[in-house]
């Protein structure tokens, strides 16, 4: 790799070093004996780790030479790029403040639909960060506030286009969370406040939180969108505005390389649909995104794309015809075996696939362990319980889109 022109923010000498060693072991390199003296070693690993972890989750910050990592906690709960960029649509030629501004990611992105960003973020490291970060990529239009987000917005008579809140759910002993109501800050102690300040308030939250006990516990929200990037659910976004609405829109949405997956639907929908069921295997068997498997759809699909379901309790589904814009994955079924039959032991034994269990009594290990099934190739193996309870493997090839 270029060394490229020196940082504002470190030695010519330490970012030739992040340069060179951009795929170095980082540990290694915190045991040399032997560093150059006006090499800052343990800032330059911090930077070599900090892009290591960000080549996937932030390519284009990643690619920066001058873009300046924080510690590891900040970089945990940040948003990916991709799910950032989709948050900003939200705030095009609004005034947004980001009360939990981290790393500054979303903050960054919003900027570039917004027509101003308060960035709001407690930690003096990381206001002096996004100071420097921001100011290196060019962007004006960023105010940087070093307050607690709820308190900045107590004392400020500024009332703003959008509010965004992403509360802190890692560090301390307690570890991870994902109630709200154990997040930082405590969001539902201060709904009612954050609502009077906008009227446009977005929560981010985990993906690991429950979206119905969510919404007993929100008011005024109109929208939940399940944020996946690659079919890895990332994030629970919860928009709210002024006043009650009857029942929020559910969103799902699987952000691909090549395209984006989104499916709409509201929850009566789903609890009124009733699903068709498929009394054989069809030609083709579809795997929703984990979007929609997030937000408990499950019936829907039947209705809205024709499909069957292979089990109420097996979420895949199946037709005779392809259906390209299936919210999921598309296979094309090749067998279906009984576990025990000899032609399965012949094919399937001591070979290489892609294994997934759908309401099947084994793991994918011990599926793979039983059958001695290596990881990977371009065979792919469903273990699932089919409507008439019988329980099968389905050997099928993926259709690419």
């Amino acid at each position: 790799m270029a060394t490229p022109s020196a940082s504002p923010w470190c030695s010519p000498a330490t970012q030739s070093f992040i340069c060179e060693h951009a795929n170095a072991d980082v540990h290694a390199l915190l045991l040399r004996k032997s560093v150059p003296s006006d090499v800052d070693l343990h800032f330059a690993v911090q930077q070599i780790e900090g892009r290591q972890k960000a080549r996937e989750k932030l390519p284009a910050l990643a690619a920066n030479p001058f873009f300046i990592f924080p510690a590891k906690l900040a970089m945990e709960q940040c948003s990916s790029e991709s799910a950032a960029l989709y948050k900003a649509r939200l705030f095009v030629g609004r005034q947004v403040a980001d009360l939990t501004g981290g790393l500054g990611v979303d903050a960054l992105y919003a900027a570039k639909c917004a027509t101003g960003v308060c960035y709001v973020e407690q930690s003096e490291a990381l206001c002096e960060l996004a100071r420097r970060n921001f100011s290196t990529l060019g962007m004006k239009n960023i105010e940087v506030h070093c307050d607690d987000g709820i308190r900045f917005l107590q004392n400020t008579s500024r009332r703003f286009d959008a509010v965004y809140v992403d509360p802190s759910r890692r560090g301390g002993e307690r570890g991870r969370q994902v109630l709200l109501a154990s997040c930082e800050p405590n969001v539902l102690l201060h709904w009612n406040f954050l609502l009077s300040k906008t009227s446009l308030l977005a929560l981010k939250a985990s993906p690991m939180l429950d979206v119905a006990q969510a919404l007993r516990e929100l008011r005024g929200v109109c929208e939940v969108h399940v944020v996946a990037v690659k079919n890895d659910c990332k994030e629970l976004l919860f928009i709210c505005g002024q006043g009650e609405v009857a029942e929020p829109l559910i969103r799902c949405v699987n952000i691909l390389p090549e395209r984006v997956q989104q499916f709409d639907f509201n929850l009566s929908e789903e609890r009124l649909a009733v699903a068709r069921y498929a009394e054989k295997l069809r030609r083709y068997l579809y795997e929703p995104n984990v979007a929609l498997l997030k937000a408990g759809t499950f019936k829907l699909p039947c209705i809205l794309f024709g499909v069957e379901k292979l089990h109420p309790d097996t979420h895949l589904y199946t037709s005779d015809s392809l259906l390209p814009d299936f919210p999921g994955r598309a296979f094309e079924v090749q067998q279906v075996f009984s576990s025990g039959e000899p032609l399965f032991k012949q094919q399937i034994v001591g070979s290489n696939a892609n294994v997934a269990v759908r309401n099947y009594p084994l793991t994918v290990a011990e599926i793979r362990r039983r059958y001695k099934i290596g990881e990977g190739g371009s065979v792919y193996l469903f273990a699932a319980t089919l409507c008439g309870g019988e329980r099968r493997i389905v050997k099928a090839a993926k259709v690419e889109s």
